[in-house]
């Protein structure tokens, strides 16, 4: 674990600041969920890994491998792939400003499929609670009710 040197105080209710330049190291943008972690003497916290394919964004047919969720069409793909694919034919890595482009495009777009699942699956049982809702999606039920606030705002 890295020493940041960074040291914020908790206010009157318990909140603490996350300094701007972790935010923007971790990826970490405004409503983004976290998770928290507790040890002995220590409270580690990380940005949210969802119950979806890191590929693809899919919810179905999910496999846990290494601590990431891949789908079994993503995994047969990369099993394809990876056979027919020679190290020298690998093309190089993109420009860090594109690559955190394209994890930002990928995020608005999986949120933006998560928005509309949570939409159609409230549609298809109007009288679900976020419990209920966040069963069916395999989500947390907070992550249902921030998604609700997201739909209102629109």
């Amino acid at each position: 674990m890295k020493k940041t040197g960074m040291v914020r105080q908790l206010d009157s209710l318990g909140r603490i600041v996350i300094p701007k330049e972790i935010r923007d190291t971790m990826e970490i943008g405004v409503s983004d969920p976290m998770e928290f972690f507790i040890t002995e003497k220590e409270i580690i916290f990380r940005k949210h890994k969802g119950i979806q394919c890191i590929f693809c964004g899919t919810f179905d047919n999910l496999i846990y491998y290494k601590d990431q969720f891949i789908c079994g069409d993503c995994t047969e793909q990369m099993g394809d792939e990876t056979q027919h694919i020679a190290l020298e034919d690998m093309p190089s890595a993109p420009a860090p400003n594109r690559n955190l482009q394209s994890s930002l495009r990928k995020s608005r777009s999986k949120r933006g499929e998560m928005l509309t699942k949570v939409e159609d699956t409230m549609k298809a049982n109007p009288e679900a609670t976020q419990n209920e809702l966040a069963r069916i999606l395999g989500i947390s039920q907070s992550r249902i009710c921030q998604i609700q606030k997201e739909l209102r705002a629109k």
